[in-house]
């Protein structure tokens, strides 16, 4: 047993097996939830779209010029957590979309607060998720939104609560805490459309959180 286990194996044979059970779990993502999907893609393409118009209307400065980048990050991180969850990946697919939260987020946050933004940039500061939502959430913030959009009503542009919850459940996945483990399932690895639902649905929700934030922070003109 122990010469069996010590033979070695055809290494490539093994990524050629996983590749053809992943491609088998596409197969079957794509057979079901196709309404939830055409939706989670669409509104990563509308997260796009404003991005794009964001970097062509609203990037005057040095600073926001170089954050045309992060737009493009957040659209590739939902696409690829998307995908990720469609081949029975869940845990990947979350640590992707809790980095595409979190960049979403933080567009807006280093927007207006450039030194913060340098720091981040070229003194390797980390930003606090819950700090940046207190930011932005907070009574001086939406003064100064009334001050430099004049169609800004004074709304919350975004729901705290919902997002640190979102936040906090893709975290656990990040921190690697027992309850998420995958090799623990029965069906690990394999095509879950509870799961695939799942996803699907948290995807949908961070994006409208993005939206919702971006389209206030930078209406059209």
């Amino acid at each position: 047993m122990v010469e069996e286990f010590r033979r070695p194996q055809d290494s490539a044979k093994i990524f050629r097996d996983l590749n053809e059970k992943f491609a088998h779990n596409l197969g079957k993502s794509l057979a079901c939830d196709a309404q939830l999907l055409d939706n989670a893609e669409r509104q990563a393409r509308d997260i796009a779209d404003v991005g794009s118009m964001v970097s062509q209307q609203f990037a005057q400065t040095i600073h926001h010029r170089e954050m045309a980048s992060i737009f493009s990050e957040v659209f590739a991180d939902l696409i690829c957590s998307i995908y990720l969850s469609s081949i029975g990946l869940d845990r990947p697919a979350e640590t992707v979309l809790r980095r595409a939260l979190e960049l979403g987020v933080s567009v807006v946050f280093l927007w207006d607060c450039p030194h913060i933004y340098f720091g981040w940039k070229c003194h390797d500061k980390d930003l606090s998720f819950t700090e940046m939502l207190s930011h932005l959430d907070s009574a001086p913030y939406k003064s100064f939104l009334k001050a430099v959009e004049p169609t800004y009503e004074g709304k919350d542009i975004l729901n705290s609560s919902d997002l640190q919850r979102i936040y906090r459940h893709l975290s656990n996945t990040i921190h690697g805490k027992l309850a998420s483990f995958e090799v623990v399932l029965p069906d690990r690895y394999s095509h879950s459309p509870a799961d695939w639902h799942t996803h699907l649905e948290l995807v949908i929700s961070v994006e409208k959180s993005l939206l919702q934030l971006w389209r206030a922070r930078f209406p059209r003109k």
